[in-house]
């Protein structure tokens, strides 16, 4: 994957929650803006994130210098990538206190591999609610009056399968249990996510896409 002019070095971030996923294809928030792959990590209070941060803050002490970037900081100019999780915390888990999540995007696809570093071909197999960490690159920037640093993603892999999330809640299948008893009957086109969290049967995985437009990422 070629990198976004002006990045330099990338970063391995620890493994996270993936929400709102935008992967497979470009995405764009509004109307009229540049589509991107994008996903969000959300970390748990124990992930550790202390690397993100540094190599966040050298980027930024490297394009603004030690002086200006105080100065806008102290004026609540700067925008860092970080944000808490209790901030969306009306969409559930994983935003809950205590969190951190960070948005990654890049105009250029990712690398998508799974545990085993092998490429994921399917893209059931990658959803929100699943586990994995990506390699970024810490981007300041300077731009239309907005100053600040994020993260342009460059490659992802899969760590390990999760609740499946659909619309910023627990799915329907890991919330309830069954109230019957014996073997269900069949039916066509049912999709399960009891199986470790990960998707099976026919149907799309679910990146949040019915609430999505709600969120300015």
């Amino acid at each position: 994957m070629a990198r976004e002019e002006g990045a330099t070095s990338a970063i391995m971030t620890p493994s996270g929650t993936v929400c709102f996923p935008h992967v497979w294809e470009p995405h764009s928030f509004k109307e009229g803006q540049e589509k991107q792959f994008k996903l969000i990590l959300v970390f748990d209070a124990d992930t550790d994130i202390s690397e993100l941060k540094k190599a966040c803050q050298q980027a930024a002490l490297a394009k603004f210098g030690k002086a200006d970037l105080q100065k806008l900081m102290k004026q609540n100019k700067f925008t860092w990538p970080w944000r808490d999780g209790d901030e969306y915390s009306e969409y559930g888990e994983p935003f809950v206190e205590g969190a951190t999540f960070i948005n990654f995007k890049s105009k250029n696809a990712p690398g998508i591999v799974d545990e085993w570093a092998r490429p994921i071909e399917n893209q059931m197999d990658f959803y929100a609610g699943c586990k994995a960490r990506v390699s970024a690159l810490p981007w300041p920037y300077d731009s239309m009056g907005n100053q600040g640093c994020t993260f342009l993603l460059n490659n992802i892999q899969k760590t390990d399968d999760g609740t499946k999330l659909a619309g910023g809640r627990m799915s329907a299948e890991n919330e309830f249990e069954a109230v019957k008893k014996g073997t269900p009957p069949k039916s066509s086109g049912f999709s399960s996510t009891k199986d470790g969290g990960k998707p099976t049967g026919k149907g799309k995985a679910s990146s949040f896409d019915d609430m999505d437009d709600d969120i300015p990422f």
